[in-house]
């Protein structure tokens, strides 16, 4: 059984979240309002991805150029 732990704080959002994640049986979600309420463990692998770091990141910040354009 893998622990999945969202942060989200709207309840819509938890419910679709829940309706896209409920078919894989092998997975108990959980949700919290805050990343300071998922309780650290020594004894689990933690992976953080963090959604709203891509939606703020400037555009030209991953734009390839040719050396000729820089």
């Amino acid at each position: 059984m893998i622990d999945v732990h969202l942060v989200e704080t709207s309840d819509k959002l938890r419910a679709i979240q829940e309706e896209k994640l409920s078919p894989y049986k092998n997975v108990r979600l959980h949700w919290h309002n805050s990343v300071f309420e998922i309780e650290p463990s020594a004894k689990e692998f933690t992976f953080l991805l963090a959604h709203e770091f891509f939606d703020a990141l400037p555009v030209h910040v991953i734009q390839v150029r040719a050396p000729s354009q820089i």
